[in-house]
């Protein structure tokens, strides 16, 4: 059913519409996962296989790369370091300042800051991963 509007005089009719269609511009439609373009989506994908894959070769080539077990075991010890300080320490941080105002933050702060505790979770996993997988399938 299509919303009538008030039936007043046209002024306020089209004034009406403005503030409307200006209320309608500044919205941010929500967008699911399921409805995000597909080539945004293959992007995302080759970007984080790319991502990952790299890593595991930079590791490969300088985490301890004549001894496989002390790679294994610091790339996971490495790994689960990285994956708690970025739950604990590095995501609070910058809410509690945030949320106390004891310091003045910059507006870019926030973006920095989530995407430095993205950077550090992605590294961290791939770190994990990678001392998992040498540990259980490389030294049976």
């Amino acid at each position: 059913m299509v919303e009538q509007l008030p039936s007043t005089n046209s002024s306020s009719k089209k004034d009406l519409l403005k503030k409307y269609s200006k209320n309608l511009m500044k919205k941010k439609f929500f967008s699911p996962i399921g409805v995000t373009p597909i080539p945004i989506q293959v992007a995302v994908g080759v970007a984080s296989a790319s991502y990952w894959r790299g890593m595991w070769y930079i590791l490969d080539d300088n985490l301890f790369p004549e001894n496989p077990l002390y790679s294994a075991v610091a790339s996971f010890g490495l790994g689960s370091c990285g994956l708690t300080l970025a739950q604990g320490m590095i995501a609070r941080q910058a809410e509690d300042a945030a949320r106390t105002k004891s310091i003045r933050l910059p507006s870019y702060y926030p973006s920095i800051a989530r995407f430095g505790t993205l950077y550090c979770v992605a590294t961290s996993c791939v770190l994990v991963w990678r001392g998992g997988e040498k540990e259980l399938f490389q030294h049976n």
